[in-house]
């Protein structure tokens, strides 16, 4: 009957490197998810204003969820978003291990990928059934 050997652990060596490019993983998608937060903040703050400004003069019925990024005062938008970034940067002290920084980097950049992707539609689609309709 053949013998099999236990598994043998991994090299000490190996764990490190290993723990090394989780750090970095995550230090990486912190930069990106608060680069992300920070670009997202900008946009609203320099379109949401002439957005309102074009849809208000041109009289348009607009979607339940553009009027409601319209209508929601700016600051609720950027103290949400800083309540994400300010989330982001406690778990950094928090947080020990790095495969969970890694993993929740990983989330939140995932949300911030669908608000941005909701704004887009939410401002752009009424804006280009506008125009389709001017033409």
């Amino acid at each position: 009957m053949p013998t099999t050997d236990p598994p043998t652990p991994p090299a000490p060596q190996a764990d490190v490197i290993r723990r090394s490019l989780l750090s970095t993983g995550s230090v990486v998608m912190l930069v990106l998810n608060l680069g992300l937060v920070v670009g997202l903040a900008v946009a609203l703050m320099v379109t949401r204003g002439r957005f309102m400004a074009i849809f208000d003069e041109m009289d348009v019925k607009l979607p339940s969820l553009s009027q409601f990024i319209l209508d929601t005062p700016l600051w609720i938008h950027l103290l949400f978003l800083g309540l994400v970034a300010a989330m982001l940067i406690a778990k950094e002290y928090f947080v020990r291990r790095p495969l969970a920084k890694l993993i929740a980097n990983t989330l939140t950049m995932l949300l911030l990928a669908a608000l941005v992707l909701t704004l887009i539609l939410a401002l752009w689609l009424p804006l280009i059934a506008l125009i389709t309709s001017l033409t």
